[in-house]
């Protein structure tokens, strides 16, 4: 009788277990429709839908669960159309017929694989390459920035599992030019008000006593509507001729300054009121009067929050990072009592240069402080680039407050190279800068023509090359995500690189008097290998040249990951180069630089096509 009801229960237990849901492996498949090709093939499992290296547009979108109870809910961001209305399981979402580019993407599960599952995805860009990924109905894209989806990946994690990569940087909206909210400091980086990195990108003016004419309002609307700008800061000398404490009229300056951020409020721009120490030094010169200076523009617009106040610019001739962190102990509160949500920027020691003695011993005791650099790119090259990444890898949250393209006078010949090494560096990492200077002065680092006399409406040839080239800048995207860029300083202080391939014999081809010349400026592993190339046009004959363009040869295909200052096209290991509105007709003796990341396997090579 025992044995009959053990057999009994196994039975039952057999029939029990034999008879629960079983659940099939859950799987995401979809299919994109892509310019020139058409519906493609199915793919599932974070495999590539779409396009890489071809420089073709996603136009529509289908995605599909592998069972009946389930679903998945998607929309898409249309080129001339905007966000369409979501869809379901297999259909379309986008367009077909009508050569409209998908330019973002949002999915959300339903159901109960929405409770084993989280849903990751993530589109590979024009210009920008793979983003970040994004999360259960958050968007994955760009918004305003007239950039194509080319690809997209979609991957179902467990609950609460690892997200498949990196999930920074996944969505940008171009249009949030606009200040849209109060930022904040999280360790090394700057947030807005949800916690997600931003990158302020902008201009500043010369010394508002010296040209307080670009200060008005259609200015500042040019800045964000055009320029792309979302940032201006407003430079006031403190020592100089007509300087704050130097026999300026201070009612008048302070009129300026607050008719200033009137003017960049109304334009939705965020604005640094920059204390501008440079001949005095040292800022405890005249740090009671920066201390009511402070007081009364925090208090009277303690209620804005798109104000940053940078309370010395750049102090130098020896004084130390104690005596600047002695100053910052003093006006920091100031400003907090009014306002104890402000950003504040610190200049560092050696004209705001050395923020390793920064992050070696920072200001402690309050939040949302950062810490200024200043470069101009002719000059500082790679020892304070290292500088700089080194102290930001180890926590310091650093703003290049001040920048150009020329030598540390700014003046001289306008050093494109080393301008795109530091843009690159920065956007990779998301540091904010902003460009020095907003007017017409006779100096190569002033953004408008000496000849102008304009004060808002300018066109590109009122613009100076330094202001030609930042328009180009502001207009292609910050904060670029997937550029795979080496967290550690570039060469020659990163032994971890590998050695770049020498290639005496290949470099260079010249067509005449025109010579095209290509370098290999760094190269890195990260799962692939990502090399890093300048090519120099000159232009060595009586004549301008228009349109130019050239072909480079490589032994295996590539993809370009990152690209500044030009247009690029691949055709498998082939990348053809043109030049871009600036710099597309080369003045004789004259020259163009442009850059640009390529991804492909180790042991790449390249030649210049005749």
């Amino acid at each position: 009788m025992r044995h009959f009801f053990k057999i009994l229960f196994l039975g039952s237990l057999l029939f029990f277990l034999t008879n629960l849901p079983v659940f099939a492996a859950d799987t995401i498949s979809y299919s994109t429709h892509v310019e020139n090709i058409g519906w493609q093939n199915y793919v599932s499992n974070g495999q590539e839908a779409g396009t890489t290296g071809k420089a073709l547009q996603v136009e529509a979108l289908k995605c599909k669960v592998n069972n009946n109870n389930d679903s998945i809910s998607y929309n898409t961001h249309v080129e001339n159309i905007g966000w369409m209305t979501p869809v379901r399981n297999d259909q379309v979402s986008g367009t077909t017929g009508r050569h409209l580019q998908v330019e973002c993407i949002n999915m959300v599960l339903e159901g109960s694989i929405a409770e084993r599952n989280d849903l990751y995805y993530q589109v590979h860009v024009q210009d920008i390459g793979w983003m970040g990924w994004s999360k259960n109905g958050d968007p994955a894209g760009t918004i305003g920035g007239n950039k194509q989806v080319e690809a997209i990946k979609i991957v179902l994690v467990p609950k609460g599992g690892k997200a498949p990569g990196s999930t920074d940087n996944s969505y940008i909206d171009f249009n949030e030019t606009k200040a849209s909210g109060a930022l904040s400091v999280s360790g090394n980086k700057l947030v807005n008000q949800y916690g997600k990195q931003v990158q302020l990108r902008g201009v500043s003016t010369h010394g508002l006593a010296w040209y307080p004419q670009y200060v008005n309002q259609q200015l500042f609307n040019e800045l964000g509507s055009q320029w792309k700008a979302n940032t201006v800061r407003l430079a006031m000398y403190t020592a100089e001729y007509n300087g704050y404490c130097s026999g300026g009229n201070q009612a008048e300056l302070k009129s300026l300054v607050k008719k200033g951020i009137d003017y960049a409020t109304n334009a939705g721009l965020y604005v640094i009121v920059d204390w501008h120490i440079l001949s005095d030094g040292n800022p405890n010169t005249y740090k009671d009067q920066a201390k009511s200076f402070f007081n009364e523009i925090s208090s009277q617009y303690r209620n804005n929050t798109n104000i940053i106040y940078e309370i010395c610019n750049e102090p130098n001739g020896g004084t130390t990072w104690q005596q600047i962190k002695s100053y910052a102990q003093e006006v920091i509160p100031v400003i907090k009592a009014n306002d104890s949500d402000a950003v504040i920027i610190v200049g560092t020691p050696n004209w705001s240069q050395q923020v390793n003695l920064a992050q070696q011993d920072p200001i402690t005791g309050y939040s949302n402080i950062m810490y200024a650099l200043h470069f101009y790119a002719g000059t500082h090259k790679d020892d304070l680039r290292n500088t700089m990444i080194s102290a930001y890898n180890a926590g310091l949250p650093i703003f290049v407050s001040e920048f150009g393209i020329t030598d540390a006078s700014g003046n001289g010949n306008l050093d494109t190279s080393s301008a795109n090494q530091w843009i690159e560096a920065l956007n990779s990492r998301g540091i904010s800068y902003i460009c020095w200077s907003l007017s017409n002065k006779n100096e190569s680092s002033a953004l408008i023509n000496s000849s102008c006399n304009k004060i808002s409406g300018f066109g590109t040839n009122d613009l100076s090359g330094q202001g030609q080239w930042l328009l180009n800048v502001l207009n292609s995207p910050g904060l670029i995500p997937g550029t795979n860029q080496p967290e550690q300083p570039s060469q020659p202080n990163n032994p971890s690189q590998p050695e770049q391939p020498s290639q005496p014999n290949q470099p260079s081809q010249g067509k005449g008097d025109v010579v095209y010349e290509l370098k290999q400026t760094n190269s890195w592993t990260s799962g692939d290998t990502y090399y890093q190339f300048e090519l120099t046009v000159k232009n060595n004959t009586q004549n301008a040249v228009s349109n130019w363009s050239k072909k480079i040869n490589f032994s295996q295909n590539i993809t370009v990951e990152n690209s500044w200052n030009g247009n690029f096209t691949v055709n498998g290991k082939t990348l053809t180069i043109s030049g871009v509105d600036f710099n597309k007709t080369i003045n004789p003796g004259d020259f163009a630089s442009v850059g640009f990341i390529v991804k492909s396997g180790s042991g790449l090579t390249y030649s210049i096509a005749n």
